[in-house]
């Protein structure tokens, strides 16, 4: 189907058009021609004329960025991961692309790839952790120290040491243990040395009852107890309170689920990729260690100016984005009912609090106009359609690199960043 307002294809299942951000959920608009040029709240009385509220932004302040975090990290960890996998899908898509679409949306279709497959990892990871929240969960680990003869060497280099021998440390073991049931929440470690316990700790948490036990059972076998509503600060976001919503199930309820935010994740990624603007492609055969491939390379820059405009179509379509609204004002309404946002009555208002704060932020875009740095990205890409290398520089002088080219069987790699340098 077609945007209804810039008229560029895009996908049927699209909420929003990666070209232009438009809305274009459950619709499908003709081609574009274009023109010539569960806790109630209490009761508070009030008085007939109410003094002003003075604002508590402590949350939004906080979530605001959560958004903008997440698409930020899912982009850097793309910088240090070439894209996995393949399909036979991916590559008539690619090869297609290549072959009659614009450089740029090469660029767009190769980091798609993998920011959208990042993406549903970072979403992936989140989801098990919401899920992790309110269920009943038992683990172990156990790490085990080996000293090789060339490790020593370099122990007794660094250290200064020359006559010690550190083969000792073989058979060092940390062990870590972590259950959890119900209210409970036992965590335990220990260092041993060969059969030896050298130091051993142990907590208890009952969240029930906001107290925490700990002891040191190699040492004496007594816990001490603590008062957690005691201990904390409470004016971090009244912190007892924080770890009651942690085990509540109407609080789980509440957060996004995970593929809410691989939604977003994709949106945002795929709306900042589309701004990129004129992209350079060419063939070229590069080498890494003794070996050499014919790759694509791909090359754009981006000013101060190029910076605000992609950081304001996100912006802006983050003010427009009702899956975002919705989200929010439910997460918000929760808040509000159980009197972490006392200072409002409903998650509405706190969203238009939020929303304010965007038009801020669109605002203070115009200093960043004036910014000169210039960011250069190459990426080098094969035949299979799937990024094996990445350059950045800023005002030409480079701050990261790595590549891994194939020749035959034989695999060459390289990894630079800043003085550090691997081959």
């Amino acid at each position: 189907m077609f945007c209804g307002k810039c008229g560029k294809e895009i996908e049927e299942s699209a909420v929003f058009c990666p070209h232009c951000g438009e809305s274009v959920a459950q619709k499908a608009a003709e081609p574009v021609l274009e023109q010539p040029v569960e806790a109630a709240a209490p009761v508070v009385e009030q008085s007939e004329a109410p003094a002003p509220k003075k604002k508590n932004l402590k949350f939004l302040r906080i979530l605001l960025p959560v958004a903008a975090v997440a698409v930020v990290l899912a982009l850097v960890i793309g910088i240090f991961a070439p894209t996995t996998g393949n399909s036979f899908g991916k590559n008539v898509k690619g090869a297609f692309v290549k072959a009659f679409g614009e450089p740029e949306e090469y660029f767009q279709f190769v980091e798609e790839e993998t920011a959208m497959g990042l993406a549903r990892n970072l979403s992936r990871s989140y989801g098990q952790y919401r899920d992790s929240f309110n269920a009943d969960v038992a683990g172990n680990a156990s790490l085990k120290l080996t000293v090789s003869e060339e490790c020593s060497d370099l122990i007794k280099s660094i250290s200064g040491v020359s006559g010690m021998d550190f083969e000792w440390l073989n058979g060092l073991e940390l062990k870590l243990g972590s259950n959890k049931k119900g209210d409970l929440s036992d965590t335990s470690i220990e260092l041993l040395l060969g059969e030896n316990s050298i130091l051993s700790a142990q907590m208890i948490m009952d969240n029930a009852n906001q107290m925490l036990y700990a002891a040191l059972p190699t040492l004496s076998d007594k816990f001490m107890a603590f008062d957690m509503e005691e201990m904390l600060d409470e004016n971090m976001m009244g912190s007892t309170q924080m770890m009651d919503m942690m085990t509540d199930a109407e609080f789980i309820a509440v957060l996004p689920t995970e593929d809410e935010i691989n939604e977003l994740l994709e949106r945002y990624i795929s709306l900042a990729l589309s701004q990129i603007e004129e992209v350079e492609m060419e063939e070229e055969k590069v080498s890494a260690g003794d070996y050499e491939q014919k790759l694509t390379v791909l090359e754009f820059s981006i000013d101060g100016e190029d910076a605000a405009k992609m950081a304001t179509a996100v912006l802006e379509a983050m003010q427009d984005d009702e899956d975002l609204k919705a989200m929010m004002v439910r997460l918000y309404d929760y808040l509000v009912d159980q009197e972490l946002l006392e200072d409002y009555d409903d998650g509405e208002e706190c969203y238009d609090e939020f929303r304010d704060m965007l038009d801020d932020a669109v605002d203070n875009l115009d200093g960043m106009e004036d910014d000169d740095t210039e960011l250069t990205w190459r990426d080098y890409v094969n035949s299979d359609h799937e990024v094996v290398g990445r350059t950045i520089e800023f005002d030409d002088e480079e701050v990261f690199h790595y590549l891994q080219v194939q020749e035959g069987k034989n695999i060459g790699f390289e990894a630079e960043m800043a003085t550090l340098k691997i081959t």
